[in-house]
């Protein structure tokens, strides 16, 4: 068994806003899978902690491999970043699965739960995601030949 720690953190800030819509905490920018509209703000502090289990079994010819992910942010909307109502949690349980051998090679399910939500916002998500690969034939270039009569 393999384990694989991931650990990001990150730091934003508005100076001399000109435009109407500020930092969030969407999918990119902080929690993962935590997508509300309306929560945005001139400063934002995420922390983020992944943790990846590479396991040898094996299940129809993929590799199994659960996650667990702990995301923490911090918004300020109008005053004061440090307090509790700025304060937005999010964690995560998933498998993913693995298999070279097929066009979608990867394949994650996860759970999510947000202790903490805004309107419009679920405290539980379900996703299922899978990225494609795509195999050009290699075959159909083939060097020059000469034909003899």
């Amino acid at each position: 068994m393999i384990l694989r720690h991931q650990f990001q953190s990150g730091y934003a800030t508005l100076f001399n806003q000109n435009v109407k819509r500020g930092v969030d905490i969407r999918d990119l920018n902080g929690i993962v899978g935590f997508m509300p509209d309306s929560l945005v703000g001139n400063q934002r502090v995420t922390i983020s902690q992944e943790t990846t289990v590479f396991t040898p079994w094996k299940l129809l010819g993929f590799r199994m491999a659960p996650i667990a992910r702990v995301d923490l942010a911090l918004i300020k909307r109008s005053t004061g970043l440090l307090r509790t109502r700025n304060f937005f949690p999010g964690l995560s349980l998933g498998l993913r699965a693995r298999n070279e051998n097929l066009i979608f090679n990867t394949i994650e399910a996860r759970i999510f739960y947000y202790p903490k939500t805004v309107e419009r916002v679920d405290h539980f998500r379900f996703n299922i995601t899978t990225n494609f690969r795509i195999k050009y034939p290699t075959n159909l270039v083939n060097k020059p030949a000469t034909v003899f009569p």
